[in-house]
């Protein structure tokens, strides 16, 4: 019975880490925006040249906000390593 419960509490938790797998695997949505989509747009149609323009914004936002989070785990590397308890050597 313990074991049941080990392994349902489990599987809930690594459920959780699905959706941040599947973002950290980015790739552009094309046609899926709709259920109602069961095909691919025309070439050259207005359908086509809105999802192909979507599909750059989406990626310019998803390049954007990973730019972002490697910056901001540099930033916090670098202050968890700066060792301030020694003087500044450039201090007047």
């Amino acid at each position: 019975m313990r074991l049941k419960q080990v392994l349902l509490v489990s599987a809930v938790v690594c459920s959780g880490f699905a959706p941040v797998h599947a973002y950290e695997s980015f790739i552009p949505l094309g046609t899926g925006y709709s259920t109602n989509v069961g095909e691919l747009p025309a070439l050259n149609s207005d359908a086509q040249s809105l999802s192909a323009k979507t599909d750059v914004y989406e990626t310019e936002i998803y390049r954007k906000a990973l730019e972002q989070r490697n910056h901001n785990s540099a930033i916090k590397r670098f202050f968890s390593n700066s060792d301030f308890s020694t003087p500044d050597p450039f201090a007047y």
